[in-house]
C-alpha cells in the first residue's frame, strides 16, 4: 500500500524523518472494483458532509429551479474515496412544540415562522 523507493510501507521510519512525499504517489489505492446497482450494495464510512445549491442538469429536474444538492465524501471498505450528490434532496427539521406553552398554532402562526 505505502511505497517510497520500493519499500513496502512496513517500514514507515520515512514518516519520523520528515522526507517530503510531495512528488510521489506514497499512497497506492486499489482500483474501482465493476458495481452493479442492482445486485451490489453501496457502503462507506462517511467523513464529511456538505451542501450547495444550484439548478440541477436537465436530466435530473426539468423544473429549472434552484435546488440543495448535498455533497458525501467518505471511504469504501476497499480504500477507495467517495463522493456523492445527492440531488431531490428536501432539507426539513422536526421541531416539537410544547402544547401547555402553545396550545394552538394555525396557518398564519406559520407564515410569521417562515418569515
Amino acid at each position: 500500500m505505502y511505497e517510497q523507493d520500493g519499500d513496502d510501507g512496513s517500514d514507515r521510519a520515512f514518516l519520523k524523518e520528515g522526507k517530503d512525499l510531495s512528488g510521489k504517489n506514497s499512497v497506492r489505492r486499489p482500483p474501482v472494483q465493476p458495481f452493479d446497482p442492482q445486485k451490489d450494495d453501496f457502503v462507506f464510512m462517511q467523513i464529511d458532509t456538505d451542501y450547495y445549491t444550484e439548478v440541477p442538469p436537465s436530466f435530473i429536474s426539468s423544473a429549472g429551479v434552484e435546488t440543495c444538492i448535498v455533497r458525501m465524501f467518505g471511504i469504501t471498505a476497499q480504500s477507495n474515496s467517495v463522493s456523492l450528490h445527492i440531488h431531490n434532496f428536501t432539507p426539513y427539521f422536526y421541531v416539537k412544540i410544547n402544547q401547555q406553552r402553545m396550545p394552538a398554532l394555525g396557518p398564519e402562526d406559520l407564515t410569521a415562522i417562515r418569515e
